[in-house]
């Protein structure tokens, strides 16, 4: 099945916080979470799948926040000089000044699979789960050499300093970034550049600005290695040129059997203790449970290859609503005919959503589960097991 070839792409549109299907019906937040697993595991085939899901449904920018957000939670603190090549990536752009895919591609293909960690991740997992809330008036601390010091020696503390600043704003966490590199002598291992410019949010820099500076200051070393990766930085050119072909492929090949061409990876189940997708609340998630809803192609709205099929066919979504109105019976029946996805013989575990429930714990659950490390208090030492 599938979806439509390309055309002169639209604005694009920020997926939306309802059930937002992407051009091979996934759903979208399910891509991102299988993204961001894909890059702790190290999988680099599987991580250029997911944003090539995202750039296809013709969210680039999107992608390249995905990037940026698993750089700064599990690869910066140990690869901080890549932070200057994905800044020169993504400022790459198309001769009509849009993003492209791909210095994306070649910036994942290159980035994940480095050595990593989860520490980054998890303490601004602690940030968030300690933070009042964005209605809450609680002020920000006052910025001190002793708080500062204390940050890189407890996690403990750098959860209570950071948690205020977890929705604050570049320019309101600005002193403390400051304070922070001031109290390092300006010595970061050159992260802290794109401060004001990642695609990531401030407290994700922040939180693996302190875990480099931890590392810095240990000087630790796992396995006989250092911490930090200082190994050549290369694309996998023939990966991105694979995954480009399978694009090629897949929108040469009749709309109904694009799935059967291009759903290749399966969903891990794990991503639903990540978060309470829209599609695990109904009893049978996955791909067949969304086509028995009356109307999902309403889910498809803001999805570029679906928003141009339907308009092709003689069709347009409601200004009120996400609903598509048919130009006439003919129309209909048109668009059915030629984009109604044939999934009867996709495996099992391509149509399958993630876990149906979200458990108690449930980050911490998906964390031991990808990343086989028992979560423990400190921070540093129980999750600072990078794999290269």
């Amino acid at each position: 099945m599938g979806i439509p070839g390309p055309g002169p792409p639209p604005k694009q549109h920020k997926p939306s916080p309802q059930i937002q299907l992407t051009a091979h019906l996934y759903e979208c937040r399910e891509v991102e979470l299988c993204f961001q697993t894909a890059a702790l595991m190290g999988d680099t085939e599987a991580a250029v799948y997911w944003l090539l899901e995202l750039c296809e449904s013709g969210w680039v920018d999107d992608a390249w926040n995905q990037l940026w957000l698993a750089y700064y939670d599990f690869y910066a603190a140990h690869n901080p000089q890549f932070e200057g090549e994905l800044m020169e990536l993504s400022r790459m752009r198309t001769p009509k000044g849009k993003r492209s895919r791909y210095p994306l591609l070649h910036g994942a293909s290159a980035l994940i699979g480095r050595q990593r960690s989860a520490g980054a991740w998890t303490l601004r997992q602690g940030t968030l789960a300690r933070n009042p809330g964005k209605g809450s008036k609680v002020g920000f601390p006052d910025i001190t050499d002793d708080i500062i010091g204390a940050l890189m020696d407890s996690p403990q503390v750098a959860v209570e300093v950071l948690a205020p600043f977890v929705h604050a704003t570049w320019m309101q966490l600005t002193p403390l970034y400051r304070a922070i590199v001031t109290w390092a002598s300006g010595d970061v291992g050159g992260a802290g550049g794109a401060w004001g410019n990642a695609g990531a949010s401030p407290i994700s820099v922040l939180c693996s600005l302190l875990l480099l500076l931890q590392l810095e200051h240990q000087d630790w070393v796992c396995n006989g290695k250092p911490m930090l990766d200082d190994s050549p930085i290369e694309a996998d050119r023939e990966l991105v040129r694979d995954a480009i072909g399978l694009v090629r492929r897949t929108r040469v090949t009749p709309a109904r059997d694009r799935l059967l061409m291009w759903r290749q990876f399966p969903i891990p189940k794990a991503i639903g203790s990540l978060d309470k997708l829209p599609r695990h609340k109904l009893p049978h998630g996955g791909l067949k449970r969304v086509l028995q809803e009356e109307d999902w192609l309403a889910a498809t709205a803001g999805c570029r290859p679906w928003d141009r099929a339907i308009e092709r066919c003689g069709g347009h979504r409601r200004t009120d609503s996400r609903q598509v109105i048919w130009d006439s019976e003919e129309a209909k029946k048109r668009f059915w005919a030629h984009y109604d996805p044939d999934i009867d013989e996709l495996p099992p575990n391509t149509i399958a959503a993630g876990t149906t429930e979200v458990p108690a714990g449930s980050k911490l659950r998906w964390l031991k589960n990808v990343w086989a490390v028992k979560p423990q208090p400190d921070l540093w030492k129980a999750l600072l097991m990078p794999r290269n």
